[in-house]
């Protein structure tokens, strides 16, 4: 299966979330995975954001964990 890759803006803006939180979360390595693609561009793949979602998605406050 293909994914599509998306923009720091496509991304932000399907997380529904900030550019700048987005950032913050690639420093701090909480984020999904990404593609430094060159100096200066940044790329998510679907996969990445999907597994990142799936890996962060609880039915209740219980089963999450610091």
């Amino acid at each position: 299966m293909k994914y599509q890759l998306l923009t720091v803006d496509q991304t932000a803006e399907y997380m529904g979330v900030n550019k700048k939180t987005l950032q913050r979360m690639r420093c701090d390595g909480t984020g999904p995975a990404f593609i430094k693609a060159s100096e200066r561009r940044i790329l998510y793949s679907e996969e990445a954001i999907y597994e990142y979602l799936e890996k962060n998605t609880y039915r209740g406050t219980s089963e999450y964990k610091n």
